[in-house]
């Protein structure tokens, strides 16, 4: 009796044990990070620069451990990435930073359930495991839209074609806007004859024309425009994108071609402690939204020790006051918005005075 007696505990306490200590569940404090960023390629230097920000931000906590794979800006590659992290790697929460990735790998992302801070913005806009740090299309490209309407009467909306983001701002550029003011739509993709196209833009005569493509392509459309538009006046509406990189656009192109250019991009809130730490620790300025990436490590760190079934709920109640300025969230998962209209003036952008 006493042996079944002892036996009968000890199967209680395998339970309880088994039932504590789940799988699904972090009892340690310990968290493994994948980072997904664009780390060579055209947005290299952006990439390079998040991945020093998270760094900074994670190398002293012992709690914390953060594996970086590159994307180079290519769906395919992000993919292999995320099967890396996931599969050999066994990373517990992920970081993503461009929104061709996050299309491409939303679905594993779905399906694994594994919560995921997104750098920039998707259309996935649902209550589910993925936070989104920087609202993008919705304020920025409206506030551009509403802007372009005050100074142009005739404007061709050039976007990329087939990604879903380029698409998305195309359309929040054209709701700010107004269809009066639409002159000519045009999707041109990395492999567009851009002779051909930038004839077709011209045709409208547009007094302005939107860039709304990645950096490679935006870079080789406007130099044909620069080639062929001859004595005609086309102002070019910037925008986020364009400020991000805005080096490799005037090394391309000068800066003459932007004079004037406005834009609207996410305010400049960015503590001038983390400047000087960053550029003290890696010998360079930080570059755009370094600083959100340094904001999402610094709220994962805060997930240490928590259940990881509740890490989801964490985030959204997490009012995080940060080097970017104050990360709150909502009901989405999607930081509140903000933003500021910029001009490029004297070679660089600067804020548009009201």
């Amino acid at each position: 009796m006493k042996k079944k007696i002892i036996v009968g505990i000890a199967v209680i306490v395998v339970i309880l044990v088994a039932l504590v200590y789940s799988p699904n569940e972090k009892v340690d404090g310990k968290i493994k990070v994948g980072v997904i960023a664009p780390m060579a390629g055209q947005y290299g230097a952006l990439g390079e620069s998040i991945r020093d920000s998270i760094s900074m931000s994670l190398e002293k906590d012992k709690n914390i451990e953060v594996i970086f794979e590159d994307d180079s800006f290519d769906p395919k590659k992000a993919v292999s990435a995320y099967q890396k992290l996931t599969a050999v790697d066994k990373v517990d929460i992920l970081i993503n930073v461009d929104s061709p990735s996050l299309d491409a790998i939303k679905d594993l992302v779905e399906k694994d359930n594994i919560v995921t801070f997104h750098l920039t913005e998707s259309n996935f806009k649902k209550d589910d495991n993925v936070f989104q740090i920087i609202p993008f299309s919705y304020p920025i490209f409206t506030a551009i839209g509403q802007e372009s309407a005050k100074r142009y009467d005739r404007v061709a909306v050039v976007y990329g074609a087939g990604v879903d983001i380029f698409e998305t701002d195309a359309e929040y550029f054209k709701k700010g806007l107004g269809p009066d003011k639409v002159t000519a739509d045009f999707k041109i993709s990395p492999n567009s004859d851009m002779r051909t196209e930038v004839t077709k833009i011209l045709a409208f005569n547009p007094d302005a024309m939107t860039v709304i493509v990645d950096k490679d392509t935006g870079i080789k459309l406007l130099k044909t425009l620069k080639e062929q538009k001859g004595t005609r006046n086309v102002s070019i509406i910037c925008d986020a994108n364009i400020e991000f990189v805005s080096g490799d656009y005037i090394k391309a192109l000068g800066s003459e071609m932007f004079e004037g250019c406005i834009s609207a991009n996410l305010p400049q809130k960015t503590a001038q402690s983390f400047k000087d730490e960053f550029k003290g620790k890696y010998k360079y300025d930080p570059l755009f939204i370094s600083d959100y990436a340094y904001d999402a490590a610094e709220m994962i760190k805060k997930l240490a020790g928590t259940p990881e079934k509740n890490w989801r709920s964490e985030i959204k109640n997490m009012n995080h006051e940060g080097v970017s300025g104050k990360m709150a969230l909502d009901e989405m998962g999607t930081r509140l918005a903000e933003h500021e209209l910029h001009i490029f003036k004297d070679g660089k952008f600067v804020k548009l005075e009201e």
